[in-house]
């Protein structure tokens, strides 16, 4: 990628994607790389093209642009990852939240809403890491439920409750550190088992 540490002056937003639209990232994946260095958001970099970069702001950019090339995820550089409309944090400790995994929500949320308007349910995320899924179906499933998240990792855990809170379902959550289900005495109670890695459930649907 061209250095931009040999230009006299500031380049414009416009010229600093026109530029690195020659590497293999996406458009997206530029836009956001930009807006992270700017502090701003995508829609920003998108309505301001003639906004002039700082000779920093281009050296910064410059050098994540170099980590994206090299298969560094630019979910970890910014630290945050979309699912489910809601906005989660992530780090290297976590799994990046993938666009496929909203349908593991789907499924859940399609097939447990009508049990749900009858009694309260307790939902189980095994291997929870960020507490994409867990956080979800608390933000979207209506009634008095329990929410348990369980990983194996502290920080994981860590980052999953901050998610719990910053998207306000800290109140119905909770999460524990356990390998597997080995931390609950009686799994069999709950009502759904759901996990990327065993993908169970007690209906007999695999997911």
């Amino acid at each position: 990628y061209h250095s931009y540490e040999d230009k006299a002056n500031s380049m414009k937003i416009k010229q600093i994607l026109a530029t690195a639209k020659k590497n293999k990232l996406s458009d997206r994946d530029l836009e956001l790389l930009l807006a992270l260095v700017l502090k701003q958001t995508r829609i920003f970099v998108l309505s301001n093209p003639d906004y002039e970069l700082s000779l920093n702001q281009e050296k910064k950019f410059a050098v994540l642009l170099k980590k994206c090339l090299n298969h560094y995820p630019l979910a970890y550089l910014s630290g945050q990852q979309e699912f489910y409309g809601l906005n989660f944090k992530v780090n290297p400790n976590t799994l990046i939240p993938r666009p496929e995994t909203e349908l593991i929500v789907d499924y859940i949320l399609d097939n447990f809403k009508e049990l749900n308007n009858k009694q309260s349910l307790s939902l189980i995320d095994v291997g929870t890491g960020s507490g994409c899924i867990i956080c979800a179906l608390a933000k979207n499933l209506p009634g008095q439920n329990l929410y348990l998240g369980l990983d194996i990792s502290g920080p994981a855990l860590k980052i999953a409750k901050l998610n719990a809170k910053l998207n306000q379902v800290d109140h119905k959550t909770k999460f524990i550190k356990s390998d597997l289900l080995t931390s609950l005495l009686n799994p069999g109670q709950f009502a759904l088992l759901s996990s990327r890695q065993l993908n169970l459930s007690n209906t007999g649907q695999s997911k």
